[in-house]
């Protein structure tokens, strides 16, 4: 668009040049060669067509000439016409070569005013080249990328292995009494009716068999105690077992009622436990390992909490 603009204003100003040119030439060629003012305007107008084109320059001379002619022709009487037609032909052919000289010179001027103005454009054409070259060649300097920081992935913790458990050994069992009871293949129920085997003493090392009776006042007393006692050896693979010898002759409320007065927990069983088991008197105490074999000897009569302690502790030990 810059170009565009630039030679529309270059050409107007040639035009300009040219006309003003023309019309200078013309002024001159009337005032020298005393031409009528008629035939100075065709002079201006044959030179400010030759200005554009060289042909038309001739084709006014030619006009010029036609005209001459006719003058000519028109003074043939006479010898004084003779001799003024010759003089006007002289005068005629004169003006004639001094305007096709004049219009000769203005085409030569006009041209030296197109070669300086196409020289002009030329010009302004190469400077708008080289503005543009300049600012084709002026890239906007490329932004390098930042390159983004490379992600250190994060270790993960490695799990600490949990510790195996080392699995505590048994203790061997407690040495049975020579001919002692051996309840291993008891078969009986809880008071609640649940079935019960001998298997229930495989799971401590010492267990108190207590057998006891709604009836009895002693068995009742020393109950609390045995409670504690059952508690406080939890710890030592040690549990008490109560056996209900009237559970047959006395109603289930009975028994639930003496329980619950003595505040017992502990696992209470029927009669049936006792098949093979002699006693007499109630209460009566067995303790069996845990193959459900007897150990150490048959306690007959309650005992003290402290006096269960030393027994407890001696057969454990």
């Amino acid at each position: 668009m810059a170009n565009i603009k630039i030679s529309a204003a270059v050409l107007a100003l040639i035009m300009a040049v040219a006309f003003t040119s023309c019309s200078r030439k013309t002024s001159d060629i009337s005032g020298v060669n005393g031409l009528p003012e008629s035939a100075g305007t065709q002079t201006g107008e044959a030179s400010e067509e030759s200005s554009g084109d060289f042909t038309e320059s001739q084709s006014s001379e030619s006009d010029i000439s036609e005209s001459t002619g006719t003058r000519r022709s028109s003074t043939t009487a006479g010898a004084d016409s003779q001799e003024a037609e010759s003089s006007g032909s002289s005068r005629g052919t004169g003006r004639t070569q001094d305007s096709a000289s004049a219009g000769s010179t203005g085409s030569f001027q006009t041209s030296g005013s197109i070669s300086t103005a196409s020289e002009a454009v030329t010009s302004a054409q190469t400077t708008s080249s080289q503005h543009q070259s300049a600012s084709i060649s002026t890239t906007t300097p490329t932004t390098t990328p930042i390159p983004k920081p490379t992600e250190t992935p994060t270790p993960k913790p490695t799990a600490t292995p949990k510790p195996t458990a080392t699995p505590t050994p048994k203790p061997s069992p407690i040495t049975p009494t020579s001919g002692g009871y051996d309840l291993s293949s008891m078969s009986c129920c809880d008071i609640d009716g649940n079935q019960v085997s001998g298997d229930i003493f495989s799971g401590h090392r010492l267990t108190m068999l207590n057998i006891w009776a709604t009836y009895c006042g002693p068995c009742t007393s020393e109950m609390p105690d045995l409670q504690s006692l059952n508690g406080q050896y939890a710890s030592s693979d040690f549990e008490v077992v109560g056996v209900v010898s009237d559970y047959y002759y006395t109603s289930p409320q009975t028994i639930a009622s003496v329980i619950a007065g003595a505040g017992v927990t502990y696992l209470n069983l029927d009669s049936d436990a006792l098949a093979g088991i002699s006693y007499q008197y109630v209460p009566t105490t067995i303790f069996v390992n845990s193959q459900g074999r007897q150990v150490g000897q048959v306690y007959t009569g309650a005992r003290s909490l402290s006096e269960w302690q030393t027994i407890v502790d001696d057969l454990l030990s």
